[in-house]
């Protein structure tokens, strides 16, 4: 009795037994197979397996509302297996892709049929130019692996048309929010339409290069070989090249440009510009200048005090390539005039006074009396130097002292800005007057803010108000060069912190810039340049265009409600893109020709800023 309760309890506490499985185990096909008895599809199915299977009652099939499920999809499969067409193939593959949506189940299908790579690159290649259809194309190119379609079909045939149609008219766009027509409403229409289908093909590229797939190696290999499609076919007319898809070559082109900046021969790559103590001397020469038009200037005004600002007093000064001790940039200088308590637009009638005054000394002086800040201009007749003069120019004597600061911190810093000043003058004949020095100059000390090289610092807070007459007066009167300097000094020491990063060479911070900005690292669509802190959005600043996602807003770091990015058109900025693009392409295609490598000499490095630095002539917008 004892040996029973014992067995009874054992067989209690022991794991029931799976039930032997009786015959074959079958396919997911066969088991579904076997449902079709208790489905009730269209009259073409029951006429399929009757033996009637032609093209209609497949397409009948497929187009039935009931068909949207494996159990009829395996049966169209048979009818299509029947047939044996290449018709009847294309056609469910058709059916399923873009009326069902269906991409992977297109994969799959496509492997029961036995489609060839000729007849699924014929229906991808019909929804190539449809807007709405290319994403389903794109969806199935990812399942899809490159013995089928060939990373050169895709790149021909759907990679490089998505850009063209990726890309908005430039024509569209304005130099700033408020001059488009936000009240002809077919205008708005058309460029919103315009927008969408640009976006939808902008979806297709970033499935295509950008989603995570099981396949990682050959979407890499599809980016390198736009990369060099790129490389062999890019310039900044070319139409298709427009860079707010930077994304579709980032994955390629950052760790080529990563590898560059590791070169060992980089130090010295960029050599001082200036020879001893021929900055000093220079600068002093323009401060002369500015002694000779204060003491004109008071025959008149007697409060009078004429300032030097600018790259003059920032040191970034580009010597004659001929004598290395002398600059030709021009000489900006400011006269402060308490008397006279006016600013910006406010001065314009000042200037022209001040121009019929300085025409009794100087020959050919004129006066700019319409600009955002009104100047006389004129070239000096003691050194040939160009000079421009305004007046009570509070910020531009603020920003100067702040960007002298900076520049300062190490002298590889100071070569880097000098360095990207010659490739801004190199290419400006793209971009024209849409971005000045000084803007250029800002998106530099944002990169070395971003890199950790440079600290931010927020000076806006410290330039004493003008909103009153009595406040613009106190602040004139108060101009002093050497307290703007300590105030900025002191705004920057609170600002560095204890953990500094040393400085990288001159040759890893110029394929930095490029990266940054040309390779999808700066985000144009949500990002501010600014040198206040490490992130400013563009909703913060309510600078968000409406038909513009993707323009470029650069924070002045004195005057912070002044964007210096509404200068761009959409053309201009596209063309200051291709040129930042171009240059990253020249340093990756170095990389894979060996050129520049862990061992490049400074010799070797130095030919490939040349080549960079290349100047280009006019653009001609009949040619974009």
């Amino acid at each position: 009795m004892a040996k029973m309760e014992h067995e009874e309890q054992a067989a209690m506490t022991e794991p029931p037994r799976k039930r032997a499985r009786r015959g074959k185990r079958k396919s997911k096909a066969e088991r579904l197979a076997r449902g079709l008895n208790a489905v009730d599809t269209s009259e073409s199915t029951s006429d399929a397996r009757n033996g009637a299977v032609t093209m209609e009652t497949l397409q009948s099939l497929l187009d039935a509302p009931t068909s949207t499920s494996s159990i009829e999809w395996d049966h169209a499969q048979s009818m299509a297996l029947r047939l044996g067409s290449s018709e009847a193939r294309c056609l469910m593959v058709f059916k399923l892709l873009f009326d069902r949506q269906a991409p992977r189940a297109v994969g799959h299908y496509a492997k029961r049929l036995h489609v060839t790579s000729e007849e699924l690159l014929q229906v991808l290649e019909s929804g190539r130019n449809d807007a709405a259809r290319a994403i389903q194309v794109a969806k199935l190119l990812i399942e899809t692996e490159t013995d089928v379609v060939s990373n050169e079909m895709r790149l021909e045939r759907f990679i490089l048309p998505w850009l063209e149609h990726s890309r908005v008219d430039p024509s569209r766009g304005s130099t700033c929010e408020g001059e488009e027509n936000d009240d002809d409403d077919q205008q708005n229409d058309a460029a919103a339409a315009s927008q969408a289908v640009a976006s939808s093909f902008s979806t297709a590229l970033r499935l295509v290069l950008q989603r995570q797939t099981k396949f990682p190696d050959q979407q890499l290999a599809l980016q390198r070989l736009l990369l060099r499609a790129l490389r062999e076919s890019l310039t900044p007319k070319a139409s298709w090249s427009h860079p707010t898809i930077a994304f579709t070559y980032a994955g390629a082109l950052l760790p080529l440009l990563q590898q560059a900046s590791e070169s060992s021969g980089s130090s010295g790559v960029v050599p001082s510009v200036w020879e001893p103590n021929a900055l000093a001397r220079e600068q002093m020469r323009r401060l002369e200048i500015a002694r000779r038009v204060e003491t004109q200037l008071q025959m008149l005004w007697q409060d009078a005090r004429v300032l030097v600002f600018g790259s003059s007093v920032t040191g970034l000064l580009s010597p004659d390539s001929e004598t290395s001790t002398q600059a030709t940039d021009d000489v900006d200088l400011c006269v402060v005039l308490p008397s006279l308590p006016s600013f910006q637009h406010d001065t314009a009638s000042t200037v022209v006074e001040m121009k019929e005054h300085l025409g009794m000394y100087i020959s050919d002086v004129m006066a700019v009396s319409g600009a955002r800040i009104p100047i006389v201009r004129w070239v000096d007749p003691m050194t040939k130097l160009q000079c421009d003069l305004c007046v009570n120019n509070l910020p531009a004597l603020w920003n100067t002292q702040l960007i002298r600061c900076l520049v300062r911190v190490d002298d590889v810093v100071r070569d880097f800005a000098l360095w990207m000043k010659q490739w801004h003058r190199a290419k400006k004949p793209l971009f024209g007057a849409s971005l000045s020095s000084y803007g250029m100059l800002l998106l530099v000390l944002h990169f070395l803010q971003h890199r950790g090289v440079l600290p931010y610092v927020d000076c806006s807070t410290l330039v004493p108000p003008t909103a009153t007459a009595d406040e613009a007066t106190q602040a004139l009167n108060s101009v002093e060069i050497e307290d703007i300097e300590s105030r900025v000094r002191a705004a920057l020491h609170t600002q560095t912190t204890g953990s500094t990063i040393p400085t990288p060479s001159c040759w890893s911070l110029i394929v930095g810039f490029f990266a940054y900005y040309g390779a999808g690292e700066f985000d144009y669509e949500h990002d501010v340049v600014a040198l206040r802190c490490a992130s400013l959005c563009k909703r913060d600043k309510a600078w968000i265009r409406k038909s513009w996602r993707y323009a470029l807003s650069i924070e002045d770091p004195i005057e912070t409600e002044r964007d210096l990015g509404t200068l761009f058109t959409r053309a201009t900025l596209t063309r200051f893109r291709c040129a930042i693009l171009e240059s990253s392409l020249i340093i990756a295609d170095c990389v894979e020709e060996n050129e520049a490598t862990l061992e490049s000499s400074v010799e070797k490095l130095r030919s490939i800023l040349e080549r960079i630095l290349q100047p280009v002539g006019p653009f001609d917008p009949e040619q974009k």
